[in-house]
C-alpha cells in the first residue's frame, strides 16, 4: 500500500516535469504548423458543441466546405477541451490543459492496467508507466500534440482485457466489448495515426 502512495505521487511529480515548460506561462503547446492547427480544432468542437459551427464546416478554412476530415479529427481532444471552455478558460488555456489531462488519464491508466488488471508488482508498474508516458520520444514530439492521443490506448487495452476476463460472463463480456468498440472509434475520430 504504501509503496503504491509513493509511486503515484511520485508519478504526479513526473507529470509536472513532463509539462515543466508549459506550466505557468501562456506559450501555446506545440510547433507553430500543429500547435495553432490543433488548438484550433479543439475550438472548433467548443464551438460545434455550442451550435455555431456545423460538424464539418472549420471557419478558419472560410469559405471552404467540409474540410474537417482533411486531418485528424481531435474529437477526444475537443470533448476535455470543452470542459475547460465551460467553465471559462481561455482558447490557449483550455487547450493546454486538456493536452495535460489527457496525458495525465494516460498515465493513471497505464499503471492501473500493469498494476490491477495484469497483476505486475508495484515498482515494474511504475518504471512500466514511466516508459509509456515520460519517453523521450514522446517529450520530442508533443510539437505534434495530436499525438498525445496516444494516452488513449492503456484505457483500450484495460477494456480489451476487461472483454477477454469476463468472456464467459456474458453481460459483462458484451459491456466490455461496446466500451473497447466505442474507445477505439473516439481513438479513431480524434488521431488516426495513434488508432492505425
Amino acid at each position: 500500500k504504501i509503496k503504491t502512495v509513493a509511486a503515484i505521487i511520485v508519478l504526479v511529480l513526473c507529470e509536472a516535469f513532463f509539462f515543466r515548460n508549459i506550466l505557468g506561462n501562456d506559450r501555446l503547446v506545440g510547433d507553430r504548423g500543429d500547435g495553432r492547427l490543433t488548438n484550433l480544432l479543439a475550438e472548433h468542437w467548443w464551438r460545434f458543441f455550442q451550435g455555431k459551427e456545423k460538424f464539418s464546416a472549420l471557419l478558419m478554412f472560410y469559405p471552404a466546405q467540409g474540410v474537417l476530415g482533411y486531418t485528424d479529427l481531435l474529437l477526444g481532444h475537443g470533448l476535455i477541451y470543452s470542459v475547460f471552455r465551460l467553465i471559462g478558460m481561455n482558447l490557449y488555456a483550455a487547450y493546454k490543459f486538456a493536452l495535460i489531462a489527457m496525458h495525465s488519464m494516460g498515465t493513471a491508466s497505464m499503471f492501473y492496467l500493469l498494476k490491477k488488471k495484469l497483476e505486475i508488482s508495484v515498482i515494474w508498474s511504475f518504471f512500466g508507466t514511466i516508459a509509456f508516458c515520460c519517453s523521450d520520444t514522446l517529450a520530442r514530439h508533443i510539437g505534434h500534440t495530436q499525438l498525445l492521443a496516444v494516452s488513449m490506448l492503456p484505457l483500450l487495452f484495460v477494456f480489451f482485457l476487461g472483454f477477454v476476463q469476463n468472456f464467459e460472463c456474458r453481460k459483462k463480456r458484451n459491456i466490455y466489448a461496446y466500451v473497447c468498440i466505442l474507445w477505439f472509434a473516439l481513438l479513431t475520430y480524434t488521431a488516426w495515426y495513434i488508432a492505425f
